[in-house]
């Protein structure tokens, strides 16, 4: 007779070390936020979710005052999912969003960030050509959430927005996870660390075997060469790997 499947055990020890983590498994009865900048696996992560507690999408934080009718009261709780690039409208920074939150009940918060910025923006414009499966990028002139900006700028302000929430999110309940680290190869396992930190019940899950799909990034991108040389010599210039004709090296400074 053959052995039942093991169910899967949570790393408790390196994968602990690279996350920020308060708490290890919130207390407090309270409403969860996901945070998240786009593109970074939050609709996988809130598909997993789903089956252990109620997700709501806010598609425009500056009203908050529209989840108050969606939220129950305690022992009951939501997850609501706010993406942070349309933060800004809140008030200056982040905070404002953050207390905004807390006075609907929310007490803890979940960051999902990506630290691959290009293929972010790739990802933004990809459903745009479905026939090529090629994105035409100008570095000089990128438009994301309405705005139009060089993709150094864009990154600059990726980086500080990252780092304020981050700073705000310091002493209060949170999680933070990266698409890189916890979603890319299997979103199960952000399902089952957000479980933990929350401490909901786990139960056996279905990994996926094997990791996601994904093609180079020189391969989806019209005018790469471009788009690499705007990038050489900044922080974010390994994100623009050089082809292997190109001879380039690539610059992490």
């Amino acid at each position: 007779m053959n052995d039942p499947a093991p169910i899967p055990v949570i790393p408790t020890l390196s994968s602990e070390l690279r996350r920020h983590i308060d708490h290890h498994r919130s207390r407090t009865i309270g409403h969860v936020a996901l945070l998240h900048f786009g593109r970074s696996g939050s609709r996988d992560l809130e598909d997993r979710l789903s089956a252990s507690i109620d997700v709501v999408t806010v598609d425009r934080p500056a009203k908050l005052e529209d989840l108050r009718g969606r939220c129950p009261e305690p022992p009951q709780r939501v997850l609501a999912s706010l993406a942070l690039g349309h933060a800004r409208g809140v008030g200056p920074g982040y905070e404002p969003l953050l207390r905004g939150l807390e006075r609907l009940g929310f007490t803890q918060f979940v960051l999902l960030t990506r630290r691959n910025y290009l293929r972010a923006v790739v990802s933004c414009h990809l459903d745009e050509q479905p026939v090529t499966g090629r994105v035409p990028l100008d570095p000089d002139a990128v438009e994301i959430d309405g705005e139009c900006r060089s993709l150094r700028s864009l990154f600059a302000q990726w980086d500080r927005d990252r780092a304020e929430i981050q700073a705000r999110l310091h002493g209060r309940r949170r999680l933070e996870l990266s698409y890189e680290d916890d979603v890319e190869e299997d979103p199960t396992w952000a399902c089952l660390w957000v479980r933990d930190f929350l401490g909901i019940a786990q139960a056996p899950v279905p990994l996926r075997v094997g990791p996601r799909a994904s093609r180079e990034i020189q391969h989806a991108i019209d005018g790469y060469d471009e788009i690499q040389a705007h990038l050489d010599g900044t922080r974010w210039a390994w994100m623009a790997p050089p082809t292997r004709t190109s001879g380039r090296t690539c610059c992490r400074s």
